[in-house]
């Protein structure tokens, strides 16, 4: 295991409109307000979602293209150690007018309607990600 330990340099508080993508709502907020390293969390809703399942070392994209609320949207903003390009890490669970649950990793193309509220936790230090190529994925480098 290993940790960071660090305070919180400023909070955020932000709404995202009907129509953007998640992903490029959150990086055109934290290049607003040059954030390179936090953590989030958002409700609100989509009629789009699409998100990744991990397995055998890549995502495979599930796409619900109907309106679903968004229960949990949670996520960290790092920036990539050998690159040093800004990486948005996200999660997502979202559920359909029946209660049926659906969620993973958030991909492009999560479209969102009518908003969502997005809080944005500015850590002090930096976080950092590292490619690990055994699981081709870009891990925090702590």
């Amino acid at each position: 295991m290993k940790c960071l330990n660090t305070s919180i340099k400023r909070i955020i508080f932000c709404k995202l409109d009907d129509g953007e993508d998640l992903l490029d709502g959150i990086n055109k907020i934290s290049n607003e307000y040059n954030i390179k390293s936090a953590s989030f969390y958002g409700i609100g809703a989509v009629k789009k979602a699409v998100f990744g399942f991990y397995k055998d070392n890549k995502y495979i994209s599930n796409e619900k293209n109907q309106n679903l609320e968004v229960i949990s949207c949670i996520g960290n903003i790092a920036i990539d150690k050998d690159t040093k390009k800004k990486i948005i890490h996200c999660h997502i669970t979202c559920g359909d007018d029946k209660g049926n649950s659906f969620g993973g990793h958030v991909l492009t193309g999560c479209i969102i309607s009518p908003t969502l509220e997005l809080t944005i936790f500015e850590f002090e230090d930096q976080i950092f990600r590292k490619y690990n190529e055994k699981l081709n994925l870009t891990l925090l480098n702590l």
